[in-house]
């Protein structure tokens, strides 16, 4: 929780505003590995599209 703090705090002395908090993301725990490589694509495209970047490296 201080991390978040301070990472606000932070965007404030640049300037920025801290539009929200990162989304929190429901899914359900996965029975298979292959589920969860799924959801970890499923959730990375999601972040990519939240924080406005494509999907090349970064």
């Amino acid at each position: 929780m201080s991390l978040l703090r301070e990472a606000v705090k932070l965007e404030s002395y640049r300037g920025d505003s801290l539009s929200a908090l990162p989304p929190a993301y429901r899914f359900s725990d996965p029975l298979s590995v292959q589920k969860a490589v799924e959801q970890g694509k499923e959730l990375a495209i999601l972040e990519r599209n939240r924080l406005d970047i494509s999907s090349a490296p970064l």
